[in-house]
């Protein structure tokens, strides 16, 4: 099972849309600086620029069918060879060097397996070494006018900078957007959806109102539920539990906090002006429940609940935890009662 949606996990948004903006800015820069290789007198280096464009675009399909590791192979490769014959052509002071410190970096974030990561970068930083100390014996293939390589150089850090720095802030938001999504899967029951026991130091936190002129708790069981898991399986017991916090969710009001606080145990918090108010609200959740047939791929099931109910005062000083623990003892009282009913204060 996924534990992120195709359109927000880090595969898509690292190795298809971080990698297309590289891939479509990498072609927009060959475009610009292609006529200053044609000034220079460099038909070499114009027609290996030139018939890069059209290997990006290729990248750039590959990427869209979802090849990604192929995809990033070719590129790197390309602009590896490429930056290598641009240092040697015009020299180290043109900056072209540079753009092997960017490969390195981008090998980082592909999705290569860590050893052929390792090589790719220590393949980009031999290969950076080997063309200074070559530059150091030979002088550039092509001499050009001290003016080219100063606009050479600008742009190449021009370049670099702002890949790095985008894609650095890229990564963060990766990062922040798939963090804040992990925390919520973390607080989120994975069967019904509603938030499960984690979730509720936060409700204290954010949602809890320490100004309240009263507070109610309840602490729902279902009936009998093993006998259901017993009988009908596991999977119709699911469709139940799934079918309960529909329930709940459509009896409570939106403020309301419905928790699936474990196994057939589910725990409602509610901000109640009145103790009244509260008792009848539990009431009237039993009625809906025991009158609404629970429908699963098998049968129609009648399902009944106990539920223990604890209203808080404002003028009594209670934790949460304390109301929840009364909340429990008035369930577990209910149970042996009879079940299928509600024992309050």
């Amino acid at each position: 099972m996924r534990l992120l949606s195709e359109k927000h996990d880090i595969e898509y948004w690292q190795y298809s849309r971080q990698a297309n903006i590289v891939y479509l800015s990498t072609l927009f820069s060959y475009i610009i600086i292609l006529p200053l290789f044609y000034f220079v007198g460099n038909m070499m280096i114009f027609s290996i620029n030139f018939y890069t464009m059209f290997i990006t675009l290729y990248v750039i399909y590959l990427n869209r069918k979802q090849r990604y590791g192929y995809a990033s192979f070719i590129f790197i490769t390309m602009v590896t060879i490429v930056t290598s014959m641009e240092t040697i052509a015009f020299g180290l002071e043109s900056g072209f060097g540079l753009f092997h410190l960017n490969m390195a970096i981008l090998i980082v974030y592909t999705n290569w397996s860590n050893r052929n990561r390792f090589i790719g970068v220590l393949v980009q930083g031999l290969i950076f070494i080997a063309s200074f100390f070559y530059l150091q014996v030979y002088p550039p293939m092509t001499i050009v006018e001290p003016h080219f390589v100063q606009i050479f150089f600008v742009m190449n850090v021009i370049l670099n900078i702002t890949a790095v720095a985008h894609s650095a802030y890229y990564y963060e938001n990766i990062a922040k957007r798939n963090r804040t999504q992990l925390e919520a899967l973390a607080q989120q029951d994975h069967l019904t959806g509603l938030p499960n026991r984690l979730s509720l130091n936060q409700y204290l936190t954010k949602t809890l109102d320490k100004d309240y002129k009263g507070l109610g708790v309840m602490m729902i069981d279902i009936d009998h539920f093993k006998n259901i898991n017993d009988t009908y399986g596991h999977l119709v017991g699911d469709e139940v539990l799934i079918k309960m916090a529909e329930l709940l969710k459509k009896g409570m009001r939106d403020d309301d906090l419905v928790v699936r606080y474990g196994g057939e145990e589910f725990l409602v918090i509610m901000e109640m002006e009145r103790a009244r108010f509260f008792r009848e609200k539990a009431q009237r959740l039993l009625e809906l429940i025991q009158s609404t047939p629970f429908e699963t791929n098998q049968q129609t099931l009648n399902i009944t609940v106990s539920i223990g109910a604890f209203y808080n005062c404002c003028n009594i000083d209670l934790s949460l935890e304390e109301c929840i623990r009364n909340a429990d003892n008035f369930l577990y009282k209910a149970k042996e009662q009879g079940r299928n009913q509600v024992v309050n204060n």
